[in-house]
């Protein structure tokens, strides 16, 4: 971010000329470049800026829509340089083209399909290691410590029912006072 704080103040004057070139050419490159020319602004920033000006042509270069439209969904390193953006931004137009829809549509779809491959990939390892532990812990217990277990576990079972059948006297009990003694629960 220091990079883009030590822009002279003409920055903004760069940002403009760059949106209203881009605005009455409509060539993205070009606007992506002159936005590159500023300190701490390379091609996925630039992209960004004019995407938020034209979210109908314009794709911001997000590492989902990289990975999904030019590295078929796998995740590979990326660069952020002009010729990654130009393959980026030929997909999707080609795509927009074939299924009629905005630039912004195809990010989305892009982030929520390496998203949700992410999260499949995780629970996924959730699952394996939920599924090793309990492997783990039987080979090593023996059958007398499986009994041991059960047999505590039935009794903090059969203390907590005691415990609850309690408690539902005694709000029985506090909620009839009005009634005489003999009336009431037992406790």
């Amino acid at each position: 971010m220091s990079l883009v704080s030590s822009n002279p103040p003409s920055a903004s004057q760069t940002i403009q000329f760059a949106i209203k070139f881009y605005s009455s050419s409509k060539d993205i490159g070009s606007g992506v470049r002159l936005l590159s020319d500023l300190k701490g602004v390379g091609p996925a920033t630039a992209s960004l800026l004019l995407s938020v000006h034209d979210p109908e042509r314009v794709i911001f270069f997000s590492d989902e829509a990289f990975y999904w439209l030019c590295c078929d969904g796998k995740k590979a390193p990326i660069k952020y340089n002009p010729k990654e953006y130009l393959a980026l931004r030929t997909e999707a137009e080609a795509l927009a083209n074939r299924l009629g829809v905005s630039a912004m549509d195809i990010e989305k779809v892009a982030y929520v399909l390496m998203k949700k491959q992410q999260t499949t990939k995780d629970s996924k390892a959730v699952t394996a290691a939920k599924s090793e532990a309990p492997a783990k812990e039987s080979a090593s217990t023996s059958s007398s410590a499986k009994k041991r277990k059960t047999t505590s576990g039935e009794e903090n079972e059969k203390k907590e029912k005691e415990s609850d059948k309690k408690a539902v006297k005694k709000d029985l009990v506090e909620n009839n006072a009005s009634l005489r003694r003999s009336k009431r629960l037992r406790k």
